[in-house]
């Protein structure tokens, strides 16, 4: 996953992170946070359904 957000929503992504187990690979600040993570792929679907609920944050998926 790429994730970008604002930092006002730093504490609710990285709740996510830590929930899912997910690594965080990259992380910037530019105009808004920059976060590439790597997750499992059993738990890829569950940090997703979890960031569409979150507004203000955008994602993409990259398959390896």
């Amino acid at each position: 996953f790429t994730v970008h957000f604002e930092y006002a929503l730093m504490n609710n992504v990285m709740r996510l992170v830590k929930e899912t187990n997910a690594v965080i690979l990259v992380q910037r600040y530019e105009n808004e946070y920059i976060m590439k993570l790597s997750i499992r792929k059993q738990d890829a679907e569950i940090l997703r359904s979890k960031f569409d609920k979150i507004a203000g944050l955008g994602f993409q998926t990259e398959e390896s």
